[in-house]
């Protein structure tokens, strides 16, 4: 699935949000905002998946999934909430799992896939955020999704994501999702003010 979605996950990082997170001159704002963008996605995402019939899905998904009480941690902590007025792009992700939920269920997994993954980046990327916004106390749950057990949360994931996709067309759905979940979160991110 790496290699399939190479293309769509390089064009993710070469975001100005992503670049500028790196290196550590992301308005708080910005930072603030992507958290905003963020938990609607997560919320609908851990409920289809936690709602889900499919075999596969049923075999994967772990309560330990979830990152939305993260996410809302972190909001709280700046005196914020879940946006209200979303941007263009949080209605055509969230329609998007909907359908994937419904028509491609395996499809969920790829969504899971790139979030998962995306912890791993988050170890090298969480005390970058600590240090560029002075937290010391919250405000930076997500990025510290499973802090030192984020290698060993993710092979557990990735080897109840092989066994559990065996089908062809169920690993064609997860591989394809994938990609477009990369997208979709790109244009989210496109649409944080910067």
């Amino acid at each position: 699935m790496r290699q399939a979605t190479w293309p769509q996950h390089q064009a993710l990082e070469a975001l100005d949000f992503n670049r500028l997170l790196l290196a550590q001159t992301l308005p708080l704002a910005a930072y603030t905002a992507q958290l905003q963008a963020y938990t609607p996605m997560h919320a609908h995402l851990e409920r289809c998946c936690a709602e889900s019939q499919h075999p596969a899905v049923q075999a994967v998904w772990r309560e330990d999934l979830r990152k939305l009480s993260w996410l809302e941690a972190d909001l709280h902590f700046f005196g914020l909430s879940a946006r209200a007025d979303f941007p263009p792009a949080t209605p055509r992700i969230l329609d998007w799992l909907q359908r994937t939920s419904q028509q491609s269920p395996a499809g969920l997994l790829g969504a899971l896939y790139v979030l998962e993954g995306s912890t791993l980046g988050a170890r090298i990327l969480h005390p970058k955020v600590c240090a560029m916004y002075g937290l010391t106390q919250g405000g930076c749950a997500y990025y510290g999704a499973y802090l030192h057990q984020a290698p060993d949360h993710w092979m557990a994931f990735k080897t109840r994501l092989d066994q559990a996709v065996t089908q062809p067309e169920e690993a064609a759905q997860a591989i394809g999702a994938a990609g477009d979940f990369f997208t979709h979160i790109g244009e989210l991110l496109a649409h944080v003010p910067l």
